[in-house]
């Protein structure tokens, strides 16, 4: 979603017609603050076209803001909605270290020019930052400070980390002019407070606004090909809010961009390989797949009061880069009860 998002921008800027399709709905915040299901109450809207959410409440059949998938003993949530991911992870803007770069991707990309241009180009646009010391040392962020204060007697070097969020408004939550959202964990199915950067209302719109991409949400891509006069050829589902098929439209592209996140952009690519709509891809197609995202676990029996399913979204992070085992990062996570 965030590589799609960029694309979309800078394509628009560029004064090239570009059209996002997008199998989500828009969820817009309004005054009202209630865009979006709770956590500790969800309903329809928590699930992607689901009797059920993630963790197994029951709910409506809805094109909801959250997919959970199980694939063969791995289970994987991925984001639906114009924004994607974005509307639903923790606002987290981790830049790797070189070394942790470099694990993923080929020495031909310079992260020089990633963190002296590229790096600071993205966050100029997201503006993430640090938790501030005011929020950071009430009540409701107490996990965080004990988090930091457990990972200093550990040894391991700990930092607070940029996060994509509007500081001013989660202080408005906590000053009570504001629906409790972020303060209180709710950020796994989007903030009603509008504190969340997401990017329906940073890249996406800018790309809008340029007058060169349009975007049509609920619109599900079944099937990409080759088009040999054309480009690609692109064929969709429009749905309506229940899930149901309405139309079946076909579009063709010069250029064609996949930004459906691990899951979606690979259940397509394999699928084209396999079926042949794209035939000069190469058999690494689907090998080695990755989540793209994090790995979680959960710590219990700590002994004192920890408030774990207040503050969020995650503002801090342990880091132990010369661990035998390999380099690795800790993140805090809040889940409300």
């Amino acid at each position: 979603c965030f590589g799609g998002s960029v694309a979309a921008l800078r394509l628009g800027q560029a004064g090239i017609n570009t059209l996002v399709l997008e199998r989500g709905r828009r969820w817009q915040i309004t005054s009202a603050q209630d865009t979006f299901a709770t956590f500790r109450n969800p309903d329809g809207r928590s699930a992607w076209l689901s009797p059920t959410t993630f963790d197994g409440v029951p709910v409506d059949v809805y094109t909801g803001i959250l997919e959970y998938k199980q694939e063969n003993g791995i289970g994987i949530l991925c984001g639906a909605g114009v924004g994607g991911s974005s509307l639903v992870y923790n606002g987290v803007t981790y830049q790797p270290s070189r070394e942790l770069f470099y694990q993923s991707f080929p020495r031909a990309i310079d992260y020089d020019e990633m963190d002296s241009v590229y790096y600071p180009r993205v966050n100029s646009i997201l503006k993430a930052s640090l938790i501030p010391e005011d929020i950071l040392s009430t009540d409701f962020y107490l996990a965080s400070q004990l988090f930091l204060k457990q990972a200093e007697t550990a040894g391991l070097p700990n930092r607070l980390i940029e996060i994509a969020v509007n500081w001013d408004v989660i202080r408005q939550e906590l000053q009570g002019t504001k629906v409790p959202s972020a303060i209180i964990g709710e950020h796994w199915y989007g903030l009603n407070s509008g504190a969340k950067k997401s990017l329906d209302r940073n890249y996406l719109v800018r790309a809008e606004k340029t007058g060169y991409v349009s975007i049509l949400p609920l619109h599900l891509v079944t099937e990409i090909s080759e088009a040999p006069e054309t480009g690609y050829r692109i064929s969709c589902t429009q749905i309506n809010e229940s899930g149901e098929i309405i139309a079946r439209r076909t579009l063709t592209c010069r250029y064609l961009f996949l930004a459906a996140g691990s899951m979606g952009t690979s259940a397509l690519l394999v699928k084209a390989r396999a079926t042949g709509t794209l035939p000069r891809l190469n058999r690494f197609v689907g090998k080695d797949w990755g989540s793209n995202g994090d790995i979680l676990a959960f710590r219990e029996g700590l002994g004192r009061t920890t408030n774990p399913q207040l503050g969020g979204p995650s503002c801090a992070v342990a880091e132990h880069f010369d661990n035998p085992m390999g380099e690795w990062q800790l993140i805090l996570e809040i889940v409300p009860d």
